[in-house]
């Protein structure tokens, strides 16, 4: 008889003898492992999955006060301009900048591109202007810049052009402005110097004529009720002798009759570094006269309807941009030159300091 059959208890079973027990599904293992664990080491995993989600935040959602800039796209200003010119080959390039909010992973990203710069946000957007704000303004300086490439291009090409404008309307009182508590946006700036100011551009001329340190007599509006008062020049960061009111301004109400047709159709880019490029492609379409001859030339420059042309921001992002294009020639202010010269590897870089300068560079250039 065996110990089963006397009621005797046998040996235990081995364990390739007893039935495989099905897997536990994941959850119940996880949650079997953090039983095991001690409190203290469930606090610290937990502690360190939430400081990896909010660095996670950080480093892609969380935008720190400065902004990245890239060489943008460049366009054909010929195909924005009607009337077209009459012959084409070449290419009238405007060069842009690109600009991205400055989140850790992006800043960190850009840093390491030789192509990208970091600069403060206040460099780009004044600190008391939201986004929005900006944006409107910037598409106020393209819009601006339109009516003076109209403007100069076709008095150029031999015609008559009446403008006029009703002041210099203040958009914003830069930070470090000495016409700060002087000066508040929606100021219309009528005289200066003692002389009318119809525009922007009247006004920039006459604080031209200023040194740092000098006050400057204004006749403004605000509210409907004139005022006089004299605002004291500051000087533009960099260059102790040239003067800085320390605004930023646009012309208030322009008209501007043409004895022509001319349009500039909208584009996506904005600010007014485009004008000296349109005022450009305006004389070439209402003149008939082919500029590029086959050439690709970029261009930038703020433009003044008296001609003038002022300096830009950016200008080494814009050669790597007219470059990477193809771009033989860059037509720029001369403010800008140096700083242009330093970056270019491949084109040829001219400064001007009026629009009569670059009709004459490009023609030099093309052999015209």
């Amino acid at each position: 008889m065996t110990a089963q059959d006397d009621g005797t208890p046998g040996p235990a079973p081995a364990p390739d003898d007893l039935p495989a027990a099905p897997p536990r599904p994941w959850w119940r293992r996880l949650g079997a492992h953090f039983g095991r664990l001690e409190r203290s080491h469930f606090l610290a995993l937990a502690l360190a999955l939430v400081t990896g989600a909010l660095a996670e935040i950080a480093f892609t959602r969380v935008n720190l006060p400065y902004v990245i800039e890239r060489p943008g796209p460049v366009f054909d200003v010929q195909d924005s301009i009607d009337p077209a010119p009459a012959t084409r080959h070449g290419a009238l390039y405007m060069t842009t900048v690109v600009t991205s909010t400055g989140r850790i992973v992006s800043i960190v990203s850009a840093l390491l591109d030789p192509r990208a710069v970091v600069v403060p946000r206040t460099d780009v957007r004044p600190a008391s202007m939201t986004p929005e704000q900006y944006e409107r303004m910037s598409i106020r300086m393209m819009d601006e810049s339109k009516v003076a490439a109209q403007v100069v291009g076709v008095r150029a090409a031999g015609y008559e052009v009446r403008l006029e404008g009703q002041g210099a309307q203040v958009q914003v009182v830069q930070s470090g402005s000495r016409a700060t508590g002087l000066l508040m946006p929606g100021d219309v700036i009528t005289a200066g110097g003692g002389d009318p100011v119809r525009t922007a551009a009247d006004l920039v001329a006459v604080v031209r004529r200023f040194a740092p340190g000098d006050l400057l007599p204004l006749s403004l509006v605000r509210d409907g009720i004139r005022h006089d008062l004299a605002v004291p020049l500051g000087a533009v960061p960099g260059d102790p002798i040239r003067p800085r009111l320390g605004v930023v301004i646009l012309t208030h109400i322009q008209d501007v009759d043409l004895p022509v047709p001319v349009q500039i159709r909208a584009t996506e880019v904005g600010g007014s570094s485009a004008g000296l490029a349109l005022a450009l492609g305006v004389y070439q379409g209402v003149s008939g006269t082919d500029l590029t001859t086959g050439r690709k030339i970029a261009v930038t420059g703020a433009l003044s309807p008296d001609g003038r042309v002022d300096p830009v921001a950016g200008v080494t992002l814009k050669v790597w941009a007219a470059e990477a294009a193809g771009a033989e020639l860059f037509v720029l202010p001369e403010a800008n030159r140096e700083a242009a010269t330093a970056a270019a590897t491949r084109l040829q870089v001219v400064g001007v300091a009026t629009f009569d300068e670059a009709l004459r560079a490009i023609r030099a250039f093309t052999g015209q």
